[in-house]
């Protein structure tokens, strides 16, 4: 896989000065949520996060939801300091070497538990699988990492570890587009290489069969935190690639 390419992500290169400084948000810290998108009408795709479920509500402002869907600008996705792995082996999807940090959300229930992070998805539940020609489709259009310099990544693994999708990555100008049917549901790993406020900007499209093509962009933020932890690594089933050392 290739190395970052500025020329692709032009905009991944600027400046945290030109970041916010501040914001209003509320924190999403835990429980179960999915970055989600619904058609409301003729030409109106609406991309959003949708947190919380029945048995697996998300935190939110330190609240408990059930059933909540916000704009992507309203909520930070925190991303603990125990999904810390310091890397056994280099990475380079990630652009990352051994020895050098990241953070992970994980993509399975008992990972995201064991780390106290969020059990983040992606859901196209909301649309009816008739209504639409192939699939739906987030493409990636830029991330403002803290400073300007770090990589993000979003993919899946196999049984054993080793990396089958990977979806989205700025280290590889080859992977930009996460791919779903209408009407599914499902979870990837999410990382970043560097501590601090993340932007990341998706646009989510689609042919409806009525509606013709219709898309809808946001803009996601990921708050890392840098604190140093103990946690333990369970349940993710990432060891054949990662070896956390503390």
């Amino acid at each position: 896989m290739k190395l970052p390419s500025l020329s692709r992500f032009a905009s991944f290169a600027i400046t945290a000065a030109l970041l916010p400084s501040a914001h209003a948000a509320l924190a999403y810290t835990g429980g179960h949520g999915d970055i989600g998108v619904a058609y409301e009408g003729p030409g109106d795709l609406f991309l959003h996060l949708h947190l919380g479920e029945a048995g697996d509500p998300a935190t939110v402002g330190g609240s408990p939801v059930v059933d909540g869907e916000y704009e992507p600008e309203d909520i930070d996705i925190t991303v603990p300091a125990a999904g810390e792995i310091v890397l056994g082996t280099a990475v380079t999807f990630l652009g990352a070497t051994s020895g050098q940090s990241i953070w992970l959300l994980p993509a399975s229930a008992s990972g995201a538990d064991a780390i106290g992070a969020p059990f983040l998805g992606w859901a196209t539940e909301e649309l009816n699988p008739g209504d639409w020609v192939g699939n739906i489709t987030f493409t990636l259009n830029f991330v403002n990492a803290p400073g300007g310099i770090g990589n993000f990544a979003v993919w899946q693994t196999d049984g054993l570890g080793a990396v089958s999708n990977l979806a989205m990555s700025t280290a590889d100008p080859g992977a930009d587009v996460l791919s779903q049917a209408a009407g599914v549901h499902d979870h990837y790993n999410v990382a970043f290489t560097k501590a601090g406020l993340w932007e990341v900007g998706i646009t989510v499209s689609g042919t409806h069969v009525t509606g013709g093509f219709v898309s809808d962009s946001g803009t996601f933020r990921f708050d890392v935190v840098p604190e140093p932890s103990t946690a333990l690594l369970g349940g993710l089933g990432l060891l054949a690639m990662f070896r956390r050392r503390r």
